[in-house]
């Protein structure tokens, strides 16, 4: 039933974005959109910047999916990009927003997420501390988060294939390159 309201209430947001911005939508629209009253907002959101982190969330989660391996870590990147893509209506209406620091939060914690379990993954072989993995991981996490943010700043005019191998020829060798650096040694 919560999943179910919290839907209700984003898919009135959608609809009362095509008619105001953001920043002008207020707990009352979404409320008199949905036929709920405003505790049942306040029941599941703390505000309306809650619920667009949650829409990001959600749909983040469900485009990634289970490609969080050293295998598939790129086609997780891409179906991400596409769904920014597909989304880029409701992104751009959001994104600019003070709920900017959201989307950005989102795509930094679900890179370093992803790169740690990769990086653990290609460490197999080797000794190397936690410390040094989440080291490892929040450089790339910067690098990646930044140049995700750069393309929707940059109206995505880059194919998401495209973009995924840019970063993909980038990381290849350098992440096992990087975890040869702080390895202790290799295991035997």
């Amino acid at each position: 039933m919560a999943k179910y309201t919290k839907q209700m209430l984003a898919d009135a947001l959608y609809r009362i974005l095509e008619k105001k911005p953001l920043d002008r939508i207020r707990i009352s629209d979404l409320t008199q959109e949905c036929g709920v009253n405003r505790q049942t907002f306040y029941y599941h959101f703390h505000d309306i910047y809650e619920l667009v982190e949650w829409i990001y969330l959600t749909q983040a989660q469900q485009a990634i999916g289970a490609h969080r391996t050293c295998r598939d870590w790129a086609t997780g990147m891409k179906d991400l990009c596409e769904l920014m893509i597909r989304e880029k209506s409701f992104l751009n209406r959001t994104f600019h927003s003070t709920s900017h620091s959201n989307l950005e939060k989102i795509i930094s914690d679900w890179t370093f997420d992803l790169i740690y379990e990769v990086i653990k993954e290609e460490s197999a072989d080797y000794i190397i501390t936690d410390q040094a993995i989440r080291f490892i991981a929040t450089f790339y996490k910067n690098a990646f988060t930044g140049i995700v943010l750069d393309w929707i700043d940059n109206g995505m005019a880059i194919a998401p294939e495209e973009l995924v191998g840019y970063v993909a020829r980038i990381m290849h060798g350098n992440l096992e390159d990087s975890i040869r650096k702080f390895a202790v040694r290799k295991r035997t």
